[in-house]
């Protein structure tokens, strides 16, 4: 497998030589950190879409009861083709941990929730698992779209105040609002950049696909606006890799 690794200002973005082997890197990665601190609290958050595919044939010895597992963002929604946490539950990872043990943050919303109580119920259990293991560590895969979004975060560039209304609050730990038109999941629940700059140790950025090139050049503009692609917080992150093509270099 040929691959490169570049730093970008404080983000190492690797070139694979294909979408296949930018998976594999992705994987490998993803698998050495739940080998590294097996036995360690830890938290892994994933992303849905294509990110969920880092899941594939993950090693049961890297499953225990040290770990706790969730979702990055999710639709309002209880069925299982629309919700990402129950999608996740139905992966062979998800029923592998399952057996495991491994403990699960559930946003499914209940019934009768608003969206406001929705998101309260996730910060909450991060909160609680964030006392709980002050030592622990946490683990997350980020996708990015086309148009620049990541997790839950969107786009804004027509409305910059609205976006910083939303996510600039330096307390909360997770949003719970109406994308609008953005989106034809409408009403979703994601972390807060609070919550990602603060908290989350090791992030892992898998990004293939044609259609999404262009995305990955503005993420990498450091000085671009975060309203206008919100994927640019992995610049502000802690521990960031971004696997991607070796055809999507500039």
């Amino acid at each position: 497998m040929v691959y490169k690794e570049v730093m970008k200002q404080s983000v190492q973005v690797v070139y694979a030589e294909s979408a296949a082997a930018a998976k594999r890197l992705a994987q490998e990665e993803l698998f050495e950190y739940l080998r590294h601190y097996q036995g360690t609290p830890m938290l892994l958050l994933c992303s849905g879409g294509s990110s969920m595919d880092l899941l594939d044939n993950v090693p049961d010895i890297a499953l225990g009861s040290w770990l706790t597992l969730g979702v990055t963002d999710d639709r309002m929604s209880t069925d299982p083709k629309v919700n990402n946490f129950l999608q996740l539950r139905e992966t062979a990872f998800g029923q592998a941990a399952e057996k495991a043990q491994v403990r699960f943050l559930s946003t499914v919303p209940r019934d009768g929730q608003s969206i406001d109580e929705w998101s309260e119920d996730f910060e909450n259990a991060l909160r609680e698992w964030v006392n709980a293991h002050p030592a622990g560590k946490i683990v997350m895969t980020l996708g990015i779209g086309r148009d620049g979004h990541t997790i839950g975060i969107m786009p804004y560039p027509e409305d910059p105040l609205e976006f910083a209304r939303l996510f600039t609050d330096s307390e909360r730990w997770t949003v719970g609002y109406d994308v609008g038109t953005k989106n034809p999941h409408r009403l979703r629940l994601t972390l807060a950049p609070a919550f990602l700059t603060k908290h989350v140790d090791h992030t892992i950025v898998y990004h293939v696909g044609e259609e999404k090139r262009q995305s990955l050049l503005q993420v990498l503009d450091a000085n671009g606006s975060f309203a206008d692609v919100p994927g640019r917080i992995v610049h502000q992150l802690r521990d960031v890799k971004i696997v991607t093509e070796e055809r999507f270099r500039e």
